[in-house]
Protein backbone atom coordinates (compact mmCIF):
# COMPACT_ATOMS: atom_id res chain seq x y z
CA UNK A 1 0.00 0.00 0.00
CA UNK A 2 1.66 3.46 -0.86
CA UNK A 3 2.14 6.10 1.49
CA UNK A 4 -0.79 8.52 0.47
CA UNK A 5 -2.92 5.54 0.51
CA UNK A 6 -2.11 4.28 3.87
CA UNK A 7 -2.63 8.33 5.42
CA UNK A 8 -6.13 8.16 3.69
CA UNK A 9 -6.66 4.71 5.48
CA UNK A 10 -5.28 5.81 8.45
CA UNK A 11 -7.10 9.17 8.45
CA UNK A 12 -10.29 7.48 7.71
CA UNK A 13 -10.09 4.76 10.82
CA UNK A 14 -8.97 7.68 12.89
CA UNK A 15 -12.06 9.36 12.01
CA UNK A 16 -14.03 6.31 12.74
CA UNK A 17 -12.59 5.74 15.77
CA UNK A 18 -13.58 9.84 17.38
CA UNK A 19 -16.68 9.48 15.92
CA UNK A 20 -17.75 6.27 17.74
CA UNK A 21 -16.14 7.44 21.42
CA UNK A 22 -18.07 11.16 20.73
CA UNK A 23 -21.23 10.55 18.96
CA UNK A 24 -24.08 8.31 20.21
CA UNK A 25 -24.69 5.22 18.27
CA UNK A 26 -28.11 5.78 16.72
CA UNK A 27 -30.20 3.17 16.49
CA UNK A 28 -31.68 1.35 13.40
CA UNK A 29 -35.16 1.19 14.95
CA UNK A 30 -35.18 5.04 15.14
CA UNK A 31 -38.92 6.25 15.39
CA UNK A 32 -39.98 6.88 11.30
CA UNK A 33 -36.93 5.10 10.20
CA UNK A 34 -37.57 3.17 6.49
CA UNK A 35 -35.10 1.12 4.71
CA UNK A 36 -34.57 2.28 1.08
CA UNK A 37 -32.37 -0.60 -0.35
CA UNK A 38 -28.59 -0.21 -1.98
CA UNK A 39 -29.90 1.25 -5.49
CA UNK A 40 -30.97 4.60 -3.26
CA UNK A 41 -27.35 4.69 -2.32
CA UNK A 42 -25.62 3.86 -5.45
CA UNK A 43 -27.26 6.54 -7.25
CA UNK A 44 -24.93 9.00 -5.85
CA UNK A 45 -22.03 6.78 -4.14
CA UNK A 46 -21.53 3.99 -7.27
CA UNK A 47 -18.09 3.46 -6.69
CA UNK A 48 -18.42 2.92 -3.16
CA UNK A 49 -21.57 0.38 -3.98
CA UNK A 50 -19.08 -1.28 -6.96
CA UNK A 51 -15.92 -2.21 -4.34
CA UNK A 52 -18.62 -3.01 -1.29
CA UNK A 53 -20.48 -5.82 -3.75
CA UNK A 54 -17.40 -7.72 -4.08
CA UNK A 55 -16.79 -7.87 -0.16
CA UNK A 56 -17.97 -11.04 2.00
CA UNK A 57 -20.23 -8.84 3.47
CA UNK A 58 -22.27 -8.24 0.45
CA UNK A 59 -22.91 -11.79 -0.32
CA UNK A 60 -23.59 -12.87 3.64
CA UNK A 61 -27.20 -14.02 2.48
CA UNK A 62 -25.67 -16.36 0.26
CA UNK A 63 -22.85 -18.37 3.63
CA UNK A 64 -26.50 -19.23 5.25
CA UNK A 65 -27.24 -21.37 1.91
CA UNK A 66 -24.00 -23.50 1.96
CA UNK A 67 -23.72 -27.01 3.04
CA UNK A 68 -21.51 -25.70 5.99
CA UNK A 69 -24.03 -23.80 7.29
CA UNK A 70 -27.01 -26.03 6.51
CA UNK A 71 -24.73 -28.76 8.57
CA UNK A 72 -25.36 -26.49 11.64
CA UNK A 73 -28.51 -25.41 11.05
CA UNK A 74 -31.00 -26.68 7.95
CA UNK A 75 -33.06 -23.60 8.50
CA UNK A 76 -30.44 -21.08 8.04
CA UNK A 77 -31.44 -19.04 4.91
CA UNK A 78 -34.86 -18.96 6.94
CA UNK A 79 -33.74 -18.63 10.32
CA UNK A 80 -34.46 -14.92 11.63
CA UNK A 81 -31.34 -15.48 13.97
CA UNK A 82 -29.29 -16.07 11.05
CA UNK A 83 -30.85 -13.69 9.11
CA UNK A 84 -30.75 -10.90 11.40
CA UNK A 85 -27.00 -10.80 10.63
CA UNK A 86 -27.11 -11.57 7.03
CA UNK A 87 -29.64 -9.35 4.97
CA UNK A 88 -30.35 -5.49 5.67
CA UNK A 89 -32.93 -4.06 8.11
CA UNK A 90 -34.52 -7.99 8.66
CA UNK A 91 -38.57 -7.44 9.89
CA UNK A 92 -38.22 -3.34 9.56
CA UNK A 93 -40.08 -1.11 6.89
CA UNK A 94 -38.57 -1.23 3.46
CA UNK A 95 -36.09 -4.13 5.16
CA UNK A 96 -35.54 -7.72 4.06
CA UNK A 97 -38.86 -9.94 4.51
CA UNK A 98 -38.37 -13.34 4.62
CA UNK A 99 -41.77 -13.92 3.92
CA UNK A 100 -41.80 -11.90 0.56
CA UNK A 101 -40.38 -12.99 -2.83
CA UNK A 102 -37.12 -12.79 -3.74
CA UNK A 103 -37.62 -9.89 -6.29
CA UNK A 104 -39.65 -8.01 -3.40
CA UNK A 105 -36.14 -8.40 -1.31
CA UNK A 106 -33.78 -8.23 -3.74
CA UNK A 107 -32.85 -4.90 -3.16
CA UNK A 108 -31.96 -5.63 1.01
CA UNK A 109 -30.85 -9.30 0.11
CA UNK A 110 -27.08 -8.73 1.54
CA UNK A 111 -25.16 -6.92 3.93
CA UNK A 112 -25.69 -3.52 2.35
CA UNK A 113 -25.28 0.51 2.67
CA UNK A 114 -27.91 0.64 5.62
CA UNK A 115 -26.48 -2.39 7.76
CA UNK A 116 -24.05 -0.35 8.49
CA UNK A 117 -25.13 3.69 8.00
CA UNK A 118 -28.51 3.02 9.19
CA UNK A 119 -31.93 3.00 7.30
CA UNK A 120 -32.08 6.04 4.68
CA UNK A 121 -35.59 7.20 4.80
CA UNK A 122 -34.57 10.31 6.42
CA UNK A 123 -30.82 10.99 5.83
CA UNK A 124 -31.70 10.47 2.36
CA UNK A 125 -33.62 13.50 2.06
CA UNK A 126 -31.24 15.74 3.63
CA UNK A 127 -28.13 14.34 1.38
CA UNK A 128 -30.70 14.48 -1.44
CA UNK A 129 -30.63 18.18 -1.20
CA UNK A 130 -27.24 18.60 -1.76
CA UNK A 131 -27.09 17.00 -5.21
CA UNK A 132 -28.75 19.78 -7.43
CA UNK A 133 -25.70 21.88 -6.05
CA UNK A 134 -23.49 18.82 -7.26
CA UNK A 135 -21.19 19.95 -4.22
CA UNK A 136 -21.54 16.44 -2.46
CA UNK A 137 -22.13 18.89 0.65
CA UNK A 138 -24.66 17.78 3.44
CA UNK A 139 -25.66 19.27 6.70
CA UNK A 140 -23.85 16.48 8.45
CA UNK A 141 -25.70 17.41 12.04
CA UNK A 142 -29.03 16.96 10.29
CA UNK A 143 -28.58 13.62 8.62
CA UNK A 144 -27.00 12.55 11.97
CA UNK A 145 -30.07 13.06 13.56
CA UNK A 146 -32.16 12.10 10.52
CA UNK A 147 -30.23 8.33 11.74
CA UNK A 148 -27.07 8.12 9.61
CA UNK A 149 -24.74 6.32 11.89
CA UNK A 150 -20.61 6.24 11.32
CA UNK A 151 -20.25 3.01 11.11
CA UNK A 152 -18.00 2.21 14.82
CA UNK A 153 -16.40 -0.90 15.55
CA UNK A 154 -19.83 -1.11 18.33
CA UNK A 155 -22.20 -1.20 15.07
CA UNK A 156 -19.68 -4.14 13.91
CA UNK A 157 -19.89 -6.05 16.97
CA UNK A 158 -23.47 -6.20 16.60
CA UNK A 159 -23.08 -8.77 14.34
CA UNK A 160 -19.07 -10.14 14.26
CA UNK A 161 -19.48 -11.39 18.11
CA UNK A 162 -19.81 -14.85 19.61
CA UNK A 163 -23.27 -15.46 19.12
CA UNK A 164 -22.08 -16.48 15.49
CA UNK A 165 -20.77 -20.44 15.24
CA UNK A 166 -18.38 -19.54 12.50
CA UNK A 167 -16.69 -16.90 15.06
CA UNK A 168 -13.28 -16.03 14.47
CA UNK A 169 -11.93 -13.12 16.50
CA UNK A 170 -12.97 -9.77 15.21
CA UNK A 171 -9.99 -7.35 14.77
CA UNK A 172 -11.73 -3.86 13.95
CA UNK A 173 -9.21 -2.45 12.38
CA UNK A 174 -7.86 -5.06 10.08
CA UNK A 175 -11.77 -5.49 8.94
CA UNK A 176 -12.40 -1.71 8.40
CA UNK A 177 -9.21 -1.62 6.05
CA UNK A 178 -10.62 -4.45 4.37
CA UNK A 179 -13.97 -3.25 3.31
CA UNK A 180 -12.70 0.58 2.82
CA UNK A 181 -14.43 1.97 0.58
CA UNK A 182 -14.07 5.84 0.08
CA UNK A 183 -11.11 7.61 -1.27
CA UNK A 184 -11.04 11.39 -1.70
CA UNK A 185 -12.38 12.01 -4.68
CA UNK A 186 -15.62 10.11 -2.98
CA UNK A 187 -15.06 11.53 0.63
CA UNK A 188 -17.96 14.19 0.84
CA UNK A 189 -16.05 16.90 3.20
CA UNK A 190 -18.35 16.89 5.77
CA UNK A 191 -18.06 12.99 6.78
Amino acid sequence: MNTKRRFLVNLFLAILFVSSCCLPILSAEKKGAKYLGAKSCKGCHKEQFEVMSKTKMFKALEALKTEKAKKINPKAATDTKCLKCHVTGLGKEGGYNPKAKDEDNANVAFVGCEACHGPGGEYMKIMAKAMPTGSGKYDAEAAKKAGLIAPSEAVCVKCHNKESPFYKEFKYEKFAKEIYHHNKEHHHENE
